[in-house]
């Protein structure tokens, strides 16, 4: 099923190039010489070059978020690992699994480094500060 949803989007993305590049095309070539405004064919060509690259851009963007693995839910997130994106003041922005999360700190302020999440309000995420064990000196 996946395989055919893959296709279906590759052609409707080529569809969708071929009509925006033939209404570049219409209009440049017919619509707005009958207002006096007359495009040089060069100008019309890099227009349509673009156009292709936003394209290309776009469908490749897509396609990856589309592809990407799904967090399971908020509950999986209890015991994952992330780091502090703006300081928790009790509160701030943490990065878990690649998505930013509003977060508080359960021990006080968190300036930076990286926390553990143990729980959620809703879809606030209760962290704590991550201690790093010492390393012991002979």
């Amino acid at each position: 099923m996946a395989q055919y949803q893959k296709r279906a989007r590759f052609w409707l993305s080529l569809l969708s190039t071929a009509l925006q590049l033939a209404a570049l095309a219409a209009v440049g070539l017919w619509v707005l010489p009958r207002f006096g405004v007359y495009l040089p064919w060069p100008l019309l060509l890099a227009l349509g070059l673009g156009l292709v690259a936003y394209d290309i851009f776009t469908y490749v963007a897509g396609r990856r978020a589309l592809e990407k693995e799904a967090v399971s839910g908020l509950d999986d997130m209890a015991g994952r690992e992330g780091t502090v994106v703006s300081p928790l003041t009790p509160e701030g922005v943490v990065r878990v699994g690649g998505e930013l999360w509003r977060a508080r700190s359960l021990e006080g302020d968190v300036e930076s480094g990286q926390v553990t999440v143990v729980g959620r309000d809703g879809l606030l995420l209760k962290v704590r500060a991550l201690v790093e064990n010492p390393r012991e000196t002979p």
